[in-house]
């Protein structure tokens, strides 16, 4: 709380003294790396959604806090589609200035329920990256299933270190370690950051591991209902003119992919994405932000014309390549909430001015 009150008086501080908007204009003028704000979005929940509860704060917003943000863009940032601004930097455009741009990813069923609508009514451009896999069934991606898991089922250290010691190429003990808080409860988020990193076979036996080990509990049996969207909901987006890029197939860490998989997961998606729509798709962006000047430069081989990151650095490689590292800025319900929970426009203009 204490934290939160230090940095909710800076953002006022700075924001209602015009400090904040100096050092926008000094960061432009000294030529910031990113041409535009572009923002990334994934889940839009309000606070009494079972799923919210499932999946990690960074990742959700209530549609109200993101129908105050939008208000907020609209009266300081110019709104761009995606297309746009790809336009205007291939062809050496200035662009129009506080040029703001809003991505969404994964696909999920709240996209259209929630922020659809939000977005319409604003008259907002915004492009939604769709995971194809996960479209039109009732798969879950694997952190959904994960955290379903967790939420019901009090995992023991030692269950999970001995249903391991038979994983070939897994260091047990480093993959255990820090997974447990100091009530020796299985901390989701951990598990969450231990298994991205592995590949996909070590990730699919141990997800199968938490799932046997569950087996006994007739709690776990319960269906999570579809979480993404149909391609009937896409075309309907579509024609209201929400835009589409490919967020692989998979949703798996691509620079752990081999380069002819990580082919795969480019081409297929945009292929399926494509046929589904009749129109060219022009945009990737990398699942969990993770990408590489190799896999940078297949995205680019792969037909589209941009790749969309969330790391704080740009590929130096060659100027071409750098449409493919876009970074973009984080966006959930914390970054403009100040003390009380209430919304804040001075806390999203700093959180805006410090990452952008």
């Amino acid at each position: 709380m204490m934290r939160l009150l230090v940095k909710h008086t800076l953002a006022i501080l700075l924001y209602y003294t015009g400090l904040l908007r100096l050092w926008e204009l000094l960061r432009l003028w000294r030529g910031s790396k990113c041409a535009a704000t572009i923002l990334v979005y994934h889940c839009f929940l309000y606070n009494t959604d079972p799923l919210r509860k499932l999946l990690q704060p960074g990742l959700c917003i209530t549609p109200n806090h993101f129908d105050q943000q939008l208000a907020f863009f609209k009266q300081r940032y110019q709104l761009l589609s995606l297309d746009d601004y790809i336009d205007k930097l291939s062809a050496a455009k200035v662009l129009p200035k506080r040029s703001l741009i809003i991505t969404i990813d994964d696909g999920w069923r709240d996209n259209y329920d929630h922020a659809f609508p939000i977005l319409k009514e604003h008259q907002a451009p915004a492009i939604v990256f769709l995971t194809t896999d996960y479209i039109d069934n009732d798969r879950q991606f694997w952190f959904l299933k994960v955290a379903h898991l967790v939420e019901r089922i009090d995992f023991s250290h030692e269950d999970i270190a001995a249903g391991l010691e038979s994983l070939p190429g897994l260091e047990v003990k480093t993959f255990t370690e820090g997974l447990y808080d100091s009530n020796r409860r299985l901390d989701r988020n951990r598990l969450f950051e231990k298994l991205k990193k592995l590949k996909l076979n070590s990730q699919k036996t141990v997800i199968n591991l938490l799932e046997r080990l569950a087996e006994p509990d007739q709690a776990t049996k319960d269906t999570i209902l579809r979480s993404t969207l149909t391609w009937d909901e896409v075309r309907e987006m579509s024609k209201a003119g929400i835009s589409f890029g490919s967020h692989g197939k998979s949703h798996q860490i691509m620079t752990l992919l081999s380069p002819d998989i990580a082919m795969t997961e480019l081409e297929d998606s945009r292929t399926q994405i494509a046929a589904a729509l009749g129109r060219e798709i022009r945009h990737f962006a990398y699942p969990n932000g993770n990408y590489s000047v190799e896999l940078a430069r297949s995205v680019r081989h792969a037909g589209y014309d941009s790749g969309l990151t969330t790391g704080s650095e740009t590929s130096s490689d060659d100027g071409e390549l750098g449409r493919f590292s876009i970074r973009r800025i984080g966006m959930h319900d914390g970054v403009s909430l100040g003390v009380g929970g209430r919304f804040s426009r001075a806390m999203l203009a700093f959180h805006l001015a410090r990452f952008g």
